[in-house]
């Protein structure tokens, strides 16, 4: 997808500096889009494998131990003990996927909204003063590469979640593996 930007950013750059320099304005805001979510959702999801870690642990004790635990009568208790981890698991999922709603398509959208209002500005600018006229097919070749270059950018921007959700399952692997035998 870099590499696709990069090709695109080429030839806008080719057909029109100014406008090129603008469009350019994209990568420090998704340079600062990728930190602002990776400081979310790193924290939610830290949170989000660890209470996994404990649902799937207290599961495995209460079936293995469903004797004992039915010999003491702590059935409800175990059960309010599940009830409130998978609350808690519920909560930081859905403020995952209200991090994800906010910072995927809808703010892509937006930029592409943005940039289009630049594009039109600029060109319409242009096409006011006589020496500035522009060629119906660069303005044709702007807004198309301008679609072009929104798509790889939707596609890091898909792939935000999984590659956090990889970092931090990693991170809990390599701290395991750290452990001393």
């Amino acid at each position: 997808n870099i590499i696709y930007m990069a090709g695109i950013f080429a030839a806008l750059f080719f057909l029109d500096v100014r406008l090129a320099g603008v469009s350019l304005l994209i990568v420090p805001l998704i340079v600062i889009w990728a930190a602002v979510y990776r400081k979310f959702a790193s924290g939610y999801n830290h949170k989000l494998r660890s209470i996994n870690s404990e649902i799937n642990a207290k599961m495995n004790e209460s079936i293995q131990g469903m004797t004992i635990i039915q010999a003491f009568r702590r059935g409800q208790d175990t059960k309010e003990e599940f009830e409130q981890l998978n609350d808690s698991h519920f909560h930081y999922q859905n403020k995952m996927l209200k991090l994800n709603s906010l910072m995927s398509h809808n703010l892509v959208n937006i930029l592409r909204n943005v940039m289009f209002t630049a594009l039109i500005w600029y060109f319409g600018g242009s096409a006011l003063n006589a020496e500035g006229m522009i060629s119906i097919g660069v303005l044709y070749a702007f807004v198309d590469y301008l679609n072009r270059l929104f798509q790889p950018i939707t596609g890091i921007v898909n792939q935000f979640a999984k590659l956090e959700l990889a970092r931090v399952s990693s991170e809990r692997v390599f701290r395991l593996l750290d452990e001393p035998g």
